[in-house]
């Protein structure tokens, strides 16, 4: 094991579309009492990210598989090796390592404990949202929702009636998410602005839909004052 040549591998991936995670990790046989199978990281993911989803709920598409409570990794008894608070520091504090922990918490137990996507920060201060797999989560939901309006509105009159049938789709949607903590703020645009004469007459229907996803907290920074007895405190 060389924790230098994981980080070096994740950098070459460079996609916000995969995820790393480390180490493989054994699990118990199936089909033989008290045997276990060594499997690959991808597969503990999987199979974490599938059993902790609540009820199938909507909005587990865009929050994260990661920490305690939406990635306890019950599948797995042991890892191949514990990954300890050394290592951890080593990759959480290097800007561009993307390798995310399958490590133990205590009472816990194994937890998948990051977020990254592959996509490597270019530096310490130039970062992408689609560096969290949470953004690249809210992205693919809303693509797939622009998709299936457009989908259903094809071959519509290119008129302001259809303009306003995207907007209103795309707007309920996009209120359902950041009701549900998926975006902070979204806009929606399809108008004269947008479609053009020379658009209409191609057959085409541009519009744009801007987002600001929901990122999540990672790292929490709490300052602990102990005072003198008799202290008094205005809330």
């Amino acid at each position: 094991y060389d924790k230098k040549a994981i980080v070096e591998y994740s950098r070459i991936l460079n996609t916000s579309y995969g995820t790393m995670h480390f180490p493989w990790c054994w699990v118990a046989d199936p089909d033989v009492q008290g045997n276990m199978l060594l499997m690959a990281p991808s597969y503990i993911f999987m199979y974490t990210f599938l059993s902790n989803l609540d009820n199938n709920v909507d909005s587990q598409k865009w929050f994260p598989p990661a920490g305690v409570k939406r990635a306890t990794a019950r599948v797995v008894k042991k890892p191949y090796f514990e990954i300890g608070s050394v290592v951890l520091n080593d990759w959480q504090n290097d800007n561009t390592a993307r390798v995310n922990p399958i490590m133990k918490l205590k009472q816990y137990g194994y937890v998948i404990y990051g977020q990254y996507t592959c996509l490597p920060a270019i530096d310490m201060f130039t970062h992408s949202a689609l560096e969290s797999l949470n953004v690249r989560l809210i992205a693919n939901v809303v693509k797939k929702k622009i998709f299936d309006v457009c989908l259903n509105l094809a071959f519509e009159p290119n008129t302001s009636v259809l303009w306003l049938k995207f907007f209103a789709q795309m707007d309920e949607f996009l209120r359902y998410m950041q009701y549900n903590e998926g975006v902070y703020a979204y806009k929606i645009v399809m108008d004269e602005s947008t479609v053009t004469t020379d658009d209409i007459n191609h057959l085409r229907c541009p519009g744009k839909v801007y987002i600001a996803p929901t990122r999540t907290a990672e790292f929490f920074d709490i300052d602990f004052i102990i005072t003198e007895a008799g202290a008094l405190f205005n809330n």
